[in-house]
């Protein structure tokens, strides 16, 4: 098994403990955006995490269906995060790596220097969700928890 076990969870950034990472107003299509939001235990809460080998990992969103996508295989910072149909492509697959204290940082495999990160560290409600370059901050680090 990989470094996560197999299973669905409520995916909670470091900086925010009370937050989880969330699809905009329950959308479903291709393309709807991923925030932080306050967990409140909905289905545009909980992720799926299925390892591919290597501690890489599909992502689906369990309202959705979707897989957890950078918007592009750019490998330029702030490209956004969405969902969009798992096509398998590296944008939508995430290596998984741990970090301290049971958090974990999640690298695009499109984007090796990259990682999923909460822009500007914001502790708000509707914080978007992008591709960063990787530089330690706990706005980079995440954890799985039961949902």
């Amino acid at each position: 098994g990989g470094i996560v076990a197999n299973g669905t969870y409520r995916v909670t950034p470091r900086h925010a403990t009370t937050k989880a990472l969330d699809v905009f107003g329950h959308q479903t299509q291709d393309g709807a955006d991923v925030i932080q939001w306050a967990y409140g235990g909905g289905p545009n809460q909980r992720w799926t995490l299925t390892h591919q080998g290597n501690n890489v990992y599909q992502i689906i969103g369990v309202e959705s269906g979707k897989a957890l996508s950078v918007a592009s295989t750019s490998t330029a910072n702030g490209v956004n995060v969405d969902i969009r149909t798992d096509t398998g492509a590296s944008n939508q697959r995430w290596t998984i790596s741990a970090t301290s204290g049971g958090y974990y940082r999640l690298t695009p495999l499109s984007s090796s220097a990259s990682c999923l990160d909460v822009n500007g560290a914001s502790t708000g409600d509707g914080a978007n969700v992008f591709q960063w370059t990787y530089g330690g901050a706990n706005n980079q680090q995440w954890t799985f928890q039961a949902p």
